[in-house]
């Protein structure tokens, strides 16, 4: 299985494809013991594999990958592209028998026809060789997808625009060569973190690592971003519920002059941290770690993108070879979840008996 034995899975490149591909499954001799219909693709070994089946009412032969249909060829002249879960030998199969470039990016199954890029639906997709040879699609879908309307991302930032300003004047002073280096490291501008700094602006460093920190823990809603994911309707979701209104509490302007200047830096301090790929487990000594400066400004960014989504994301058709932006999609899963957060947050304070580390109905 894989890329060493599919090149033995012979290629569809007769004009009459249709006639090729069931020439291929009347020659072929099926397994030993097995169902007649049944024929192997390539080397006999890889049987379970890859193999093809007629439809003995229709006609069509259709190509399978681990037992998921793969392509269809009927005798009009047909072919379909079958719909799947995305699986690397499901793509190998498609380029090895129909030579078109067949993978998955962003989350989508995608072929290339012609050079530009379609997304394949949960219906498949039928194809047609057009007068130059090549593969084209009848298909005429709309793809849509998420994009960020900078004018309001933009009104979103000025509100924030005072921290900012401090953020960006904060890292300037701050910013040194990093001095830890290591072979799978390059060379970066780093921020020194230190424990003792992180305590007294905070307290206890426990109360850094359990609370502060963990509200830039998006990567919740980033890592699982399915609506049916424990992490958006669970705990996970609720702590990043509060918890993303409390880092933005510390960025807000109308503060007094005594306490904003503090809370500016707590938030400084906790895009940097964020940035530390051991962000959680910065030394009980007061050794410092370095937190990579373009990351820190990424991680200020990604934030306010992704508590203010369902603001400033909308939703557009996407033109031909286009693809959606996984990352607004996975955003968007957990603002289109902030009922369900709610009601978590409600039985937090009411100790309701609602249980927040289960999936609900």
């Amino acid at each position: 299985m894989g890329y060493a034995t599919i090149r033995h899975v012979q290629r569809i490149d007769e004009a009459d494809h249709y006639a090729q591909a069931h020439r291929i499954w009347d020659t072929t001799k099926p397994i030993r013991g097995g169902d007649t219909n049944v024929k192997p693709l390539g080397q006999r070994r890889d049987a379970r594999e890859y193999y093809c089946k007629k439809n003995m009412i229709t006609g069509n032969v259709t190509y399978y990958y681990c037992g998921k249909p793969v392509i269809t060829f009927a005798p009009n002249g047909d072919v379909t592209l079958c719909a799947h879960t995305g699986w690397t030998g499901h793509n190998q199969l498609t380029m090895r028998v129909l030579d078109i470039p067949a993978y998955v990016k962003n989350g989508k199954n995608v072929i290339e026809l012609g050079g530009i890029k379609k997304v394949l639906g949960m219906d498949g997709m039928r194809l047609i060789k057009g007068e130059d040879g090549n593969w084209q699609t009848t298909d005429t879908s709309k793809l849509y997808g998420y994009k960020v309307n900078r004018k309001k991302m933009a009104e979103v930032k000025a509100e924030y625009k005072e921290f900012e300003r401090f953020f960006k004047g904060f890292l300037s002073v701050q910013k040194m060569d990093n001095p830890v280096v290591h072979a799978y490291e390059r060379y970066f501008v780093a921020v020194p973190i230190h424990a003792s700094t992180l305590t007294e602006l905070f307290g206890e460093k426990k109360d850094v690592f359990q609370s502060y920190v963990d509200m830039l823990e998006y990567r919740y809603f980033m890592d699982k971003p399915h609506a049916d994911s424990k992490y958006v309707t669970s705990l996970g979701g609720y702590e990043y519920f509060n918890a993303s209104n409390a880092v933005a509490e510390l960025m807000t302007s109308n503060q007094s002059e005594d306490t904003k200047q503090v809370n500016f830096l707590k938030a400084a301090y906790l895009f940097c941290v964020k940035s530390h790929t051991n962000s959680l487990y910065i030394g009980v000594d007061n050794d410092a770690r370095y937190a990579h400066i373009n990351k820190t400004i990424k991680n200020f960014e990604d934030f306010l993108l992704l508590k203010y989504t369902d603001k400033v994301a909308e939703l557009v058709e996407l033109p031909d070879g286009m693809l959606p932006n996984r990352k607004l999609e996975k955003m968007m899963v957990w603002h289109n979840q902030s009922d369900e957060c709610e009601k978590l947050r409600e039985a937090k304070e009411t100790q309701s008996g609602y249980d927040p580390t289960q999936n609900q109905d």
